[in-house]
């Protein structure tokens, strides 16, 4: 499959070049409207290099996109994707807040087009563990990740623009456990009890660290911590999911998940964190082939964002 990827200058458009390479497509051309990380990924992959994604798409004619760029970007390119009537993967959040996704979302059901999110973490082992468990009570969901000069270094700063990204570490990083709430609340309309945000620690326009509460009229509880907090400026850093269900206790800690039951202790296989994005792209590939549903779609991407846009009207800041 003739793959384009759009919008390179966000941090995973190696990862997608890679994963998507890795799963057997051919990656036809990159873009961005920046020359320099549009040649550099180019560069690296031996592909052409574009600076608008339209001619991106006139010239490489590709079977399948991969939507990036920044946030405040996204939606235009998502539609003008929609518009040539091409399938796609995006990253998240596409746009800074939920309604700027909204038009993508009401043209991708009129046109019926397959579109999957890049939520890597619905590829962990524990949603496989779920499957056969009862249902959960509460989860706990962290992702403590690296420094934000981090971010700075790699060539996109914007991330730490709340005008470009939509917010901190909250929209970044959060929208992972909040997608993971929303999975687990099956359709229930889910509230914001509380959300406190810090830029204490680096004192940037965004914040650097984020807690949130949510429940659901059921009584699942969700707590989650996000941040730029983690001390190092490498990839990685502090990720932890947990789930009690009435039968099960789930621990997932990096590349280790441990299931925990009256009678005793197992380890289960776990898709581990630095390989989700090529889990996600080998995927991708086969449920559009054999013609089923992605495992995320812009639904999922839309219930995740109106509870961050939520959360953001109510956080205190400390």
């Amino acid at each position: 499959m003739r793959v384009a990827l759009i919008g390179v200058s966000h941090w995973h458009a190696p990862m997608h070049a890679q994963g998507f390479a890795r799963a057997g497509a051919e990656v036809v051309g990159v873009s961005d409207p920046d020359p320099k990380a549009a040649e550099a990924l180019a560069e690296q992959i031996g592909v052409r290099a574009f600076t608008d994604h339209r001619e991106l798409l006139r010239f490489t004619r590709p079977e399948f996109a991969v939507v990036m760029g920044t946030p405040l970007q996204m939606p235009r390119y998502a539609m003008d994707v929609l518009k040539a009537n091409l399938p796609f993967a995006v990253e998240k959040p596409l746009g800074i807040e939920a309604r700027a996704l909204e038009p993508i979302l009401d043209c991708a059901n009129q046109k019926n087009l397959f579109v999957a999110v890049a939520f890597a973490n619905r590829y962990s082992g524990v949603w496989d563990v779920l499957k056969r468990s009862s249902k959960a009570n509460h989860m706990h969901f962290r992702i403590l990740n690296g420094w934000p000069e981090r971010y700075e270094r790699e060539g996109v700063g914007w991330v730490l623009e709340p005008h470009i990204g939509g917010g901190g570490a909250l929209r970044n990083l959060g929208i992972h456990g909040v997608d993971a709430f929303c999975a687990l609340a099956a359709g229930e309309a889910v509230e914001v009890v509380s959300c406190v945000l810090s830029s204490r620690m680096h004192r940037r326009k965004v914040e650097d660290f984020a807690a949130l509460t949510l429940r659901t009229p059921s009584g699942l509880v969700g707590t989650l911590e996000a941040g730029y907090t983690f001390a190092t400026l490498a990839a990685g850093g502090d990720y932890e999911f947990r789930v009690a269900t009435s039968d099960t206790y789930i621990l997932e800690l990096a590349d280790s998940l441990e299931v925990n039951t009256l009678g005793g202790k197992t380890m289960y296989p776990t898709v581990p964190t630095a390989s989700r994005y090529s889990a996600f792209a080998k995927d991708v590939l086969e449920r559009l082939k054999t013609e089923q549903t992605p495992r995320a779609g812009l639904e999922d991407l839309h219930k995740a964002m109106q509870v961050i846009d939520q959360a953001y009207r109510v956080a205190v800041w400390v």
